[in-house]
């Protein structure tokens, strides 16, 4: 075989070295898109359910923070309808001990007006 041959030989066995890297490029590009094509689905499988995981864990504490929300509404209307009949209580204990004395004073200016006019006849 001459030189040319063996030039022509290499250059074939270049070629199918060449051949055989393209084809192992084009199987890893396939490899990966698949791959990233499984992991695609399986990234946006996993959002979904963390999205409705993080809506389902917002409703809930919602419901709840609404539900604190109004047993507390419920307590301090209580608080204030309790405080408001105590102070009419309070406002209706002291209208009285005003009554009370009130009652105590005119029946003791009637007793000095007795005496005053026992003491000095009119």
């Amino acid at each position: 075989m001459g030189l040319k041959g063996i030039w022509e030989q290499e250059r074939l066995q270049r070629l199918d070295e060449i051949a055989e890297r393209q084809q192992k490029v084009s199987q890893k590009i396939g490899e990966n898109r698949s791959e990233r094509s499984k992991m695609s689905k399986k990234l946006t499988k996993e959002l979904q359910e963390f999205g409705s995981n993080l809506h389902k864990t917002g409703l809930e504490n919602k419901k709840q923070r609404q539900t604190e929300n109004s047993e507390r509404r419920q307590e301090m209307s209580q608080k204030m309808a309790d405080f408001r009949r105590e102070d009419i209580q309070r406002q209706n204990e002291v209208q009285q001990m005003h009554q009370t004395a009130l009652e105590d004073k005119r029946q003791r200016q009637n007793e000095i007006a007795k005496r005053k006019e026992y003491v000095w006849g009119s």
